[in-house]
């Protein structure tokens, strides 16, 4: 018998500053700069976390002390996880920051494509990971690979599928990367 969980976690960040729609959070050591639960950058100096939030807020950054709930998508068997554009590795309760190094080390989570849902069965630990999308559109076409925008209730998602075989990143850049890993192909240059 197996359990169907969502390989997504929710990760409570605290936010120390707020530019209009966009936020400096604190994860691990680092700063990372979020709109829309996103991470879209990281630095380990705060004062370049708080210059480029101001650059993108195009407004005073406003310090402020509250958390905020941000979804991390599982790739790897080896509890490595996606949001935006950076990935971390899980260990217990904590987050560390993780590089492309380890995730090309790890178990990738590599999820049969099934009409708008993704399905993946752990048969070591008994598990299914299923996700599945309210609405899909191809993004392009690269050789076998089609590339997909997927949203659902959790927020967007982009996902690769090679035939039956699919994979799925929070960001197009990291998903580029382990499309690589998994079947060979970059389609961003």
């Amino acid at each position: 018998m197996y359990i169907t969980v969502l390989p997504l976690d929710s990760v409570l960040l605290d936010v120390i500053y707020e530019s209009g729609e966009y936020s400096l959070v604190t994860i691990d050591k680092f700063y990372g700069v979020t709109k829309d639960k996103k991470i879209i950058y990281i630095t380990d100096n705060k004062i370049i976390g708080l210059l480029t939030l101001y650059e993108k807020g195009l407004s005073k950054p406003l310090n402020v002390k509250k958390s905020k709930d941000f979804i991390f998508l599982k790739v790897s068997k080896d509890d490595i996880f996606n949001n935006g554009e950076i990935l971390v590795k899980k260990y217990n309760s904590s987050m560390k920051l993780s590089s492309f190094e380890e995730l090309r080390d790890s178990n990738l989570i590599i999820y049969e494509w099934k009409q708008n849902c993704a399905v993946f069965t752990d048969e070591e630990n008994k598990v299914s990971y299923m996700l599945t999308f309210n609405s899909c559109s191809k993004k392009s076409t690269h050789g076998e690979i089609e590339v997909y925008e997927c949203i659902n209730d959790f927020g967007k998602f982009y996902v690769a599928v090679d035939v039956i075989n699919c994979i799925i990143s929070q960001s197009i850049n990291i998903l580029n990367e382990i499309s690589e890993l998994v079947f060979g192909v970059r389609f961003l240059k």
